[in-house]
């Protein structure tokens, strides 16, 4: 469906994208996802290279820009598609040049001549190293390698990958086990593992940097939960039992015998409540913490919270009515004394968790320093304190002589160290020596909803305080400041769902300073949204633990429910439906027409891909594939480790059971069963030779 160019919501896109595309001032895009980032991003970059020829500016280098985007992939897209635009200017005719930049850049954009158009290819295809458009790593290596001394690195030094960063973890886990009898971090190590289900899960937890940011002290944590340093379990529930008034608690007591069989043939929920509630008084001699549990029991919901009624039975109306405010005090006193107890959970891992940390990453420091090298949160933290070193203002200018104007891609996936690279060198635009001798701008793009991701450390905090900071540093160099609202990717009713869940408080610090939500390009494109009911575990279910293997869900997993729906209302869809098309016409429903959208890759999301299989319904399937983790590369994997150690019984089974090997699980059985305390490849052997006798 062709989008309608002569709606006012397109001219003022078309507009804004105008504005901050030009090359002569420094702009901040707020942009929600579809609304055309990459697109004025390369007609930035493009009107960089062309320049202003009526003020005689006959355009920037190639080298002088650089650009930064989230991912290795976003950048080797972006740089295809700029290397495409400009190869097809190259080659096609006058008259359809015209035309291309015309529809990309406008009507009203001051453009060079045709011929001059048709060498920006060349230009940026001769620049040494091409252009520059990198990721923000990319970018803190490079530096790094101009400057290793400076920044305390040996020059040549290499940059762990994720492999390495592994094995050099496994290691430290390894090594820490079989320390950990002797240890002085032991006891905050047997807390960790009374929590994890292993070794390798506390070594995750701990070195999932964010959880301690900004945390100065053991005692910190205590009061950041609300809790006074080193609160115990046992005088949190002394005081919630002693808050309760004790004439209250007696006349329960003095309850029970008259009400004990009239609540014991009751089901009402209420009844059965309360009769919990009386019988908890048969414990009133019990240790407090026996007490506490039971009175939480009987009077909170499963979750802990406090129910909405306590008036619906006829104990609570009639026998206590001298109390009326009693029970919800009661009930209010245990549900805090929960969230305390909680916490001082919360507060006491995380102390141990602190400890590890602390342990974890001096020998992760050390093993780097004793190989000589770096990982990724090294060429952040190194390259901002390379740059803020004293001898920074050098690093800076020998910067600013080469780079004139800086593009980040994904603003909203930026962090705290990654902005304090950029900051170091972009302000040197309009502050430092060199600023005002030559023209200095600087272009940023992002959707700040996508901050709540937090990749990187992002937050939906750094995008507003960084969008002042700029404005304030180019204000007098002239800065943009503007939102793309319109939709080339969805139809108005997704986009008016999403806003409507976003209304009111929802939106707060997201939608902050926006004219207004989202409006779509193609208004009459029909869509649908659907919300779908939770798919819950049953209570019980009966499955065979012998035939099943240990990881299975079982028939009635919640996954499984849910998949399976959603592919019959899909081929529902298909073989019943219609789509309105906006003028009094309507068609079948194709299978392209719909989008299954999942939160991540794992969980539901792979159970959906099979389940639309085995209803021969065509889908994209699985964008990437976790090589080490397919089921024919682990058969291959077995094959492997059994050839080079024949004793290894466990990968000769799994080479069988595989499609090498074809053997049943009644095959394998025969085969394993009768040998004894034999190895499984001499008899696999024997059993070829009767065979083939």
């Amino acid at each position: 469906m062709a989008i309608d160019r002569s709606t006012d919501a397109f001219r003022q896109t078309e507009a804004i994208q105008t504005a901050v595309s030009d090359p002569a001032v420094s702009a901040w895009v707020s942009a929600n996802a579809g609304s055309g980032k990459t697109h004025v991003l390369t007609n930035r970059v493009i009107r960089l290279l062309m320049g202003r020829p009526a003020a005689g500016d006959g355009g920037a280098r190639p080298s002088s820009i650089l650009c930064i985007t989230y991912t290795k992939a976003a950048a080797a897209e972006m740089q295809g598609r700029l290397f495409r635009i400009l190869g097809d200017w190259a080659l096609i005719d006058d008259e359809a040049l015209a035309a291309a930049l015309a529809e990309r850049l406008g009507p009203d954009v001051d453009l060079p001549t045709l011929s001059e158009v048709r060498q920006l290819f060349a230009r940026a295809l001769d620049t040494p190293g091409g252009l520059r458009i990198q990721t923000i790593h990319s970018f803190c290596e490079s530096l790094l390698r101009r400057f290793p001394v400076e920044a305390g690195l040996l020059p040549g030094f290499s940059v762990l990958d994720d492999t390495e960063v592994s094995a050099i973890r496994n290691r430290i886990a390894h090594d820490m086990a079989r320390e950990m009898p002797t240890a002085p971090w032991r006891d905050a190590m047997a807390h960790l593992l009374d929590h994890f289900a292993d070794l390798e899960a506390v070594m995750i937890a701990v070195t999932d940097k964010p959880f301690s940011d900004g945390v100065t002290g053991p005692d910190e944590i205590w009061r950041r939960l609300g809790l006074e340093p080193g609160a115990d379990e046992e005088g949190i529930r002394r005081a919630a039992i002693s808050s309760i008034d004790k004439r209250f608690l007696r006349a329960l007591e003095m309850a029970h015998d008259e009400f004990a069989a009239e609540f014991a043939s009751s089901n009402s929920k209420y009844d059965l409540q309360t009769r919990a509630a009386i019988e908890v008084l048969s414990a009133s001699g019990a240790e407090d913490a026996v007490l506490f549990e039971r009175l939480c029991a009987a009077w909170l919901t499963k979750e802990g919270k406090a129910p909405k009624s306590l008036k619906g039975n006829q104990f609570v109306r009639g026998r206590v009515a001298s109390y009326p405010d009693d029970a919800p005090q009661l009930c209010a006193h245990l549900e805090m004394a929960l969230s305390q107890l909680s916490a001082v959970k919360i507060a006491r891992l995380t102390e141990a968790a602190l400890t590890i940390a602390a342990e974890v990453r001096r020998r992760y420091a050390a093993a780097k320093a004793a190989r000589g090298v770096v990982d990724f949160d090294d060429l952040i933290t190194r390259a901002a304190a390379l740059l803020k070193d004293v001898d920074g203002a050098w690093i800076r200018y020998k910067l600013d002589q080469g780079i004139s104007h800086l593009l980040l891609d994904e603003a909203q996936d930026t962090g705290e160290h990654q902005w304090q690279v950029i900051n170091q060198f972009r302000d040197e635009f309009w502050q430092g020596d060199t600023a005002g001798r030559a023209l200095r701008t600087a272009f940023v793009v992002g959707d700040k909803k996508q901050s709540i991701y937090s990749f990187q450390g992002a937050d939906a905090r750094l995008f507003d305080r960084e969008r002042q900071r700029m404005a304030q540093a180019a204000a007098s160099h002239g800065f943009e400041n503007r939102s793309l609202f319109l939709s080339f990717r969805s139809a108005t009713t997704v986009l008016e769902t999403v806003d409507e869940f976003f209304a009111g408080d929802a939106g707060d610090g997201l939608y902050t300073g926006e004219p207004e939500l989202h409006r779509a390009a193609k208004p009459s494109l029909s869509g649908r949204v659907e919300l779908w009911p939770m798919a819950r575990r049953p209570e019980k279910e009966a499955v065979d633990m012998w035939s099943l293997p240990v990881d299975s869900g079982g028939s009635e997993h919640p996954h499984r429910t849910l998949a399976k729906a959603i592919a019959a209302d899909i081929q529902d869809f298909v073989d019943n439906g219609a789509i309105d098309l906006g003028n009094g016409e309507s068609r079948r429903p194709r299978y392209g027409d719909i989008m299954v959208l999942c939160q991540r890759r794992t969980g539901i999301f792979p159970e959906i891909v099979r389940r639309l299989s085995l209803a021969n319904i065509p889908n994209g399937g699985t964008d990437r594939v976790k090589l080490l983790e397919d089921v024919a590369v682990r058969d291959v994997q077995s094959a492997l480790r059994f050839a080079v150690n024949h004793d290894d019984d466990l990968s000769l089974a799994e080479f069988l059971k595989s499609p090498f090997g074809q053997f049943s699980d009644d095959g394998l059985y025969s085969l394993a069963q009768p040998r004894g305390k034999k190895r499984l490849w001499p008899a696999l052997r024997a059993r070829r030779s009767e065979d083939a006798l």
